[in-house]
């Protein structure tokens, strides 16, 4: 996964390769074994949203990608309001200084 990479752009390009896969005869990717797939490559960042899957008593084995891809999708929404809100408290706090 790319740095500025959202988890749904991510599991676009894998599903592409997935896709190919199945082209060329290879048909034993199943949704769980690819959202485990996915799990797996994911960067440190989604750490905790992968054990908060675990403690929900989230099946592994029956995980869809889709349901995946919505638990994650809101970790990249919160983190990309968090730095949203960052840079617009740095800009009013800028403005605020040469105000004085």
């Amino acid at each position: 996964m790319e740095k500025n990479e959202t988890i749904q752009a991510y599991a676009d390009r894998v599903m592409g390769v997935v896709n190919k896969l199945k082209l060329y005869g290879d048909e034993d990717y199943t949704e769980p074994k690819i959202a485990m797939k996915i799990i797996m490559s994911l960067p440190q960042k989604y750490e905790m949203d992968i054990l908060a899957l675990e403690s929900s008593g989230q099946d592994f084995d029956k995980l869809t990608l889709g349901e995946l891809i919505n638990s994650l999708s809101t970790s990249d929404m919160r983190e990309k309001n968090r730095l949203k809100a960052e840079t617009e408290g740095a800009m009013f706090a800028k403005v605020f200084e040469k105000g004085k």
